[in-house]
């Protein structure tokens, strides 16, 4: 009868040692995947910041474009309005087609402050991003403490 609870308790406490060790393991491979996913999600968003600053700068370049070619087709509208039904309908085209310049370049400018702010959004993507990677951190301190902690049970 000693003999057996002498068994049945060796088996508990070796039972408890293999659980614990088995845990620590998995909660070290989450916070390593943890991390690399971190990483990955930093040059995704490193990359979406570049190619928005280029299309912000294009953006720009595009309503400056349109803005002066608004301002032409206003000169070519005011010069032609004085002459017979002909230039009335040359007038009118002109005149239209100031309207959708400036259509365009009221377009391309909320392009340019959408591009603005998903700049800032990736902006604080990159802050979470830095606050995650200092917390897979500390989870793989705290996994490698554990571990250590655990190891050392089993030397004792």
């Amino acid at each position: 009868f000693s003999s057996r609870s002498r068994h049945t308790r060796y088996w508990r406490d070796w039972s408890s040692d293999v659980c614990s060790s088995d845990l620590a393991n998995e909660v070290k491979q989450l916070a390593g995947q943890t991390h690399g996913a971190v990483g990955r999600i930093g040059e995704i968003i490193e990359g979406t910041r570049e190619r928005m600053k280029l299309a912000d700068g294009a953006m720009r370049s595009v309503a400056d474009t349109i803005g002066a070619v608004s301002s032409r087709a206003g000169g070519i509208s005011d010069a032609i309005g004085s002459q017979l039904s002909a230039t009335r309908e040359i007038s009118e085209a002109a005149s239209h087609t100031a309207d959708a310049s400036n259509d365009v370049r009221i377009t391309a400018e909320q392009v340019a402050t959408d591009a603005r702010q998903a700049d800032q959004l990736a902006e604080d993507m990159r802050n979470v991003v830095t606050a995650l990677q200092s917390k897979s951190q500390a989870l793989r301190a705290t996994s490698n403490a554990f571990l250590a902690f655990l190891r050392d049970e089993e030397a004792a």
